[in-house]
């Protein structure tokens, strides 16, 4: 999602969600656990108020600290978050 995010730019959390074919309660958990660690920043889309878009803080460098740091085998892991956190969610 955060290379997503680097690539396609802001986007809104039930569009991520429905991107990543996870719930949007799941994407406003993971989006508030990204901001937290200051990887995404999520602000008001000036069309809608209501509506808030996730765009990356570090745009530039994170996927490369990715690509960097973990394996192949683990960045695929890594993809596999949004739908732990999904099945998590549902027991919460």
């Amino acid at each position: 999602m955060l290379a997503r995010l680097e690539s396609d730019g802001p986007a809104s959390p039930s569009a991520l969600a429905e991107q990543e074919g996870v719930r949007p309660q799941a994407m406003a958990v993971t989006l508030a656990a990204l901001e937290e660690r200051g990887l995404v920043s999520r602000e008001p889309r000036a069309a809608a108020r209501s509506r808030r878009t996730a765009a990356p803080s570090r745009p530039k460098g994170l996927a490369e600290a990715i690509e960097d740091e973990f394996s192949q085998a683990e960045r695929r892991e890594l993809q596999q978050l949004p739908a732990l956190l999904d099945r998590l969610s549902e027991r919460l």
